[in-house]
């Protein structure tokens, strides 16, 4: 029942969950949302943690009956961070924008503050969902949307600026494109080709720590997209939000 991390609190530490069940839930309309229940061996903390001074929670973690946590070393993380290259740093904080959009995207589903309509505009397929595509890009201009395509409809799930990435992954499955959802850009998107071969080879320099809680938030990544896909449906199938579970 313990408080781990509060939304909207400040902090720099990251856990390691030893033993026991987290809970990871975000406020909607005065009501915390469940978005995921996490165990042994997952990470209490965004990368965001050490990489931004004055780092706001973005959801609150709650630990489900006893839960045993390890305190991971902030400063010795950022050092490692420091010593990567330019292209592998902005792909770990490109990472970890993701994560926090999709987490914030599940709150405006389920209130039903976002429009797909809006989500979509003026905007065209670059990456169709399910179609194979080995490339990697990052972005230089425009607007990009990631979204999947669902039974109830297109669910939108996040919003690619500057800088991010976009395509295949060969070493990281993060649950997304190309498999798992579609890739729409604006007219005016500018992209560049991006080598995967060596981020990969960045990846597997890293220290086995810094590697598992990349993993971990790629892993965070795909559920919590169900999670969203899952309110998605809920609210389609119902037109009284407060009465879907």
């Amino acid at each position: 029942g313990d408080t781990i991390v509060e939304e909207g609190k400040h902090g720099s530490w990251i856990w390691v969950i030893l033993e026991g069940i987290v809970e990871i839930t975000k406020e909607s309309l005065g009501d915390p949302l469940p978005i995921m229940r996490i165990s042994d061996g997952s990470f209490v903390g965004s990368m965001a943690s050490f990489l931004v001074q004055d780092n706001t929670r973005n959801a609150t973690a709650t630990a489900i009956g006893n839960a045993q946590l390890g305190v991971l070393d902030s400063q010795r993380l950022a050092q490692e961070y420091s010593r990567m290259s330019h292209e592998f740093r902005g792909f770990i904080i490109s990472l970890d924008r993701r994560l926090r959009q999709i987490t914030n995207r599940c709150v405006e589903i389920r209130n039903q503050t976002v429009n797909v309509d809006d989500f979509l505009k003026d905007k065209k397929p670059m990456i169709r969902q399910g179609n194979p595509e080995e490339r990697l890009f990052q972005i230089r201009q425009g607007q990009i949307s990631i979204v999947r395509q669902t039974d109830a409809g297109q669910v939108p799930l996040i919003h690619l600026q500057q800088g991010d990435f976009c395509g295949h992954l060969p070493f990281l499955d993060h649950g997304l494109e190309p498999d798992g959802a579609s890739v729409l850009a604006t007219d005016d998107f500018k992209v560049a080709p991006l080598n995967s071969e060596k981020l990969n080879q960045d990846f597997e320099r890293t220290s086995s720590m810094f590697r598992n809680i990349i993993q971990n938030v790629a892993a965070c990544i795909a559920a919590t997209a169900v999670v969203a896909c899952s309110y998605f449906e809920d609210v389609a199938l119902s037109p009284d939000v407060n009465n879907t579970t």
